[in-house]
Formats: structure tokens, C-alpha cells, sequence
């Protein structure tokens, strides 16, 4: 597992801020286990150097003691763009003498066809702020290296598609007391549909992951396209289990 990574709870959204040497800052925001309404998931990398840029004009939007003038109906960042061309916003509304007491992340996907407002009191923002600039110091974009496309699960163009066999039933007893828990990973699905390179990203229980690593070896897919064509691309997932013992 992933140990430089920072996980935050926003109530029902859980974020994950992981630096990487390749690829940049990458980001991963996702419903909560607990959130029984519809589930969505956005992981994208970005080059930390505009990830830095864009804290500036965030922080300011979190943190101003300016009331809104007449006519300002909202204080909006710049888009922040990651790799994939999918986007981060962030806004905070006016309200009738001052600010409204609650902010709004909003998530779009490369096309705007999608998107996400994730809302959050400007204090968890600037959490979330600061662990963005931190881990953006550890993060760079070495385009020496660069391969395997990545796909946003927020967005289904072109992406693998699952068609089989998950043996969930393997899965071992939870050896936590917390018997619900989740997996993060992320995997491969080359060309020709099977999957390679599973990398755990983060677990509530280890020995679940590793059985979980073997089931998805085993999983097969329709593979993502290029122009038409079958080509490997890195998945990324979030599975959640639940004990009935």
C-alpha cells in the first residue's frame, strides 16, 4: 500500500491526495461508503506546478473577510485542468450579507458532459488545500516516462469495460474487527482485455487486498480504445466489502 498518501472525510465524500514521481499530483474524490445516493468516483493527476498556481487564487477564495460587493453573485478559481482534461473549480456563493457558509468543489470530466459539486465548509477546504500544496512539492511530471493512458472513472469514453469473472466468493474472513471496509486499487487492462500491474493504493484489511489482487488478475474486459483501436489503459477502482459473518 501506498503510504505517502492523505485521506480526508468530507462527511459523505471521502478524498484521497497521493504525490507521484511520474504522473504528478494525482487526486482521487469519491462517495463515502455510508452515502446511499448515487455513487461517483473522479481520480485525474495533475502537474504540480499548476496545482500551485491554482492554490494561490483557492486560498484566497477560502480565507477573504471582504464581503461581496452589489452585483457579485460568486468568487470562482480558474479551472483547474489535470492531464486527462477533466477540471476542478472551486466556488464560494454570495449570500444576502456575506458568504454562504458552505462551498462547492465542482468536478467536471474532459467533455462537460459530467459533473460534480462536492460541498464543504471553507476550513475543510483549506485542509484540503494545504495537503494539495504539500504533496504537490513531492509530486512532478516526467514525460520521459510516460505510457499507459490513465482513465478518470468519471469518464466512460473509451474506457475498458468489465465482462467477467470476479470470484468475490474467495474472499477471506475480515481479520479486522471492523468487519465493512474498502479497497482502493488501481490495474491495467492491456489490449487484448486481461489485467496486469494491480497496485493497491489503499485497504482497511491487507489480507482482502491480496485476495482481492488475485480476483482481478483473474477478471476479464472489453479493453479501451484509441482511434478505434484496442489499447492498454490504467484503470482505477474502489471496491467495498461487507462481512456476513
Amino acid at each position: 500500500m501506498d503510504t505517502t498518501i492523505t485521506r480526508l472525510n468530507w462527511g459523505t465524500v471521502d478524498i484521497l491526495v497521493r504525490p507521484d514521481t511520474v504522473h504528478g499530483l494525482q487526486l482521487w474524490v469519491a462517495t463515502s461508503v455510508h452515502y446511499h445516493g448515487p455513487s461517483h468516483l473522479f481520480v485525474a493527476n495533475f502537474d504540480p506546478e499548476r496545482v500551485q498556481s491554482w492554490l494561490t487564487r483557492a486560498n484566497l477564495l477560502t480565507t477573504t473577510p471582504v464581503p461581496p460587493s452589489d452585483g457579485i453573485t460568486a468568487l470562482v478559481t480558474p479551472e483547474l485542468q489535470a492531464e486527462d482534461s477533466s477540471e476542478v473549480t472551486l466556488i464560494r456563493e454570495a449570500a444576502k450579507h456575506g458568504w454562504k457558509s458552505e462551498l462547492s468543489l465542482i468536478l467536471h470530466d474532459r467533455y462537460h458532459a459530467n459533473a460534480w459539486a462536492v460541498r464543504t465548509s471553507p476550513s475543510e477546504a483549506r485542509k484540503l488545500i494545504q495537503v494539495l500544496f504539500t504533496k504537490s512539492t513531492q509530486s512532478r511530471v516526467d514525460t520521459s516516462k510516460a505510457g499507459i493512458e490513465d482513465v478518470n472513472p468519471f469518464d466512460t469514453a473509451g474506457a475498458p469495460h468489465y465482462i467477467g469473472p470476479f470470484v468475490l466468493g474467495t474472499l477471506p474472513k475480515p481479520t479486522l474487527e471492523k468487519a465493512n471496509g474498502e479497497i482502493w486499487l488501481s490495474f491495467v487492462v492491456t489490449a487484448a482485455g486481461t489485467t496486469d500491474s494491480v497496485h493497491v493504493i489503499l485497504a482497511d484489511d491487507f489480507h482482502m487486498a491480496n485476495a482481492l489482487v488475485k480476483d482481478v488478475l483473474r477478471a476479464r474486459f472489453e479493453p479501451g480504445l484509441a482511434a478505434g483501436q484496442p489499447v492498454a489503459k490504467r484503470v482505477y477502482q474502489r471496491f467495498l466489502y461487507k462481512s456476513r459473518w
